[in-house]
């Protein structure tokens, strides 16, 4: 299993998406970003700012992205979007590839922007609007723009050649908290990073922060509706949805509360062809032993086993008419014919990081 703890460990509250962008992961992603940044103090005042540059950041991969055709890195055939929620700032990051003949013109634009003082981006802004002086890509001009004023802070951006036609085009904006130095303190040199090593690991979708009911639904959406369009999961994959909702909210209940936050992470990798989904979280001493020794038990039972163990409980639930069995781990060991992987790594305070990672099958 990777070690994806020590990536967690140096993060803040962070969201990370790489596949095809639409307006439906957009809502989801405001959902997330929204539930945050109303119950964080000194931060909650972003919470109108934030939603509309999250938009326009999508908007923007849209409007400058190249359309599919035979110049594109099939390797690289996807876009990626990341939201950092900071104690003192918000971070924005987008990436995708675009022609390398709309380079140098989309360069010089945010440069320019970069320049400008805020009176000067409020008159270029009305001068925009009113003149309609959109660019060919329908009104990327006017984006930037807008993104320039409402983000006060000069937008970050950098370009990666791929080959002769395309280039990657990665773009970060920082949103600051009120009577925060207006220092940027973000390069995309680590974005770079990020995404080079999503594309070789397979990752799909990766969530630093909170587990609540809240922050729970949006993410459950968002692999419903996106990777089932996608073709990454079946859309009969219900099972596959139950375990990645069960494992949530073990953590949403089971996860230590360090200053009122469940923190934990969830990731989803596609690897030829299946998915491995990883879920981890703080919990105290009592749940590591009893989560310690189920799982244990588990792994030394055949599936022939397993399986047996599973009827009987379904017949006791239906005897008892207490409706469906919480089948928990023993649901999860037979749905992976007992592949999956825990670990129980000893933190401060007696405390554990508690993690597991699951193989889902019916992936087509």
């Amino acid at each position: 299993m990777k070690d994806i703890y020590n990536s967690f460990s140096k993060s803040t509250v962070s969201i990370s998406y790489l596949g095809k962008t639409d307006d439906e992961i957009t809502g989801r992603l405001i959902q997330l970003a929204e539930s945050y940044l109303q119950n964080m103090e000194g931060l909650n005042y972003l919470s109108r700012r934030v939603p509309f540059l999250i938009a326009e950041s999508f908007q923007n991969v849209v409007r400058h992205g190249s359309q599919p055709n035979n110049q594109l890195n099939r390797s690289l055939e996807t876009d990626l979007f990341q939201i950092y929620i900071l104690h003192d700032r918000v971070i924005l990051c987008a990436a995708n590839q675009i022609k390398n003949k709309n380079v140098a013109a989309l360069d010089a634009r945010i440069n320019n922007l970069n320049s400008l003082d805020k009176e000067e981006l409020k008159e270029l802004w009305k001068h925009t609007i009113t003149k309609d002086d959109f660019s060919d890509k329908g009104g990327a001009g006017l984006g930037l723009i807008e993104m320039a004023r409402k983000s006060r802070m000069p937008i970050i951006k950098k370009f990666v050649k791929l080959n002769e036609k395309t280039s990657l085009f990665f773009l970060g904006i920082e949103i600051l908290k009120k009577d925060t130095t207006h220092e940027s303190t973000f390069n995309l040199s680590q974005t770079e990073k990020l995404y080079n090593n999503f594309v070789k690991d397979g990752v799909i979708l990766q969530y630093n922060g909170h587990f609540s009911e809240e922050t729970n639904a949006p993410l459950i959406e968002i692999i419903q509706n996106n990777l089932i369009r996608q073709g990454a999961m079946s859309a009969n994959a219900t099972e596959n949805l139950s375990v990645i909702s069960w494992l949530m909210k073990k953590s949403s209940k089971h996860g230590v509360i360090i200053n009122e936050l469940r923190e934990g992470i969830f990731s989803i990798r596609k690897i030829h062809d299946e998915l491995f989904i990883y879920c981890g979280n703080f919990i105290n001493y009592e749940s590591h032993r009893e989560f310690k020794q189920q799982l244990e038990r588990l792994k030394s039972m055949s599936l022939e086993a397993l399986e047996q163990e599973q009827n009987l409980r379904r017949k006791e639930t239906e005897l008892s008419g207490n409706g469906d069995a919480d089948l928990g781990f023993l649901g999860i060991a037979i749905s992976t014919k007992n592949t999956f992987e825990f670990s129980f790594k000893k933190m401060a305070n007696n405390l554990y990081f508690y993690s597991i990672e699951i193989k889902l099958k019916d992936i087509r």
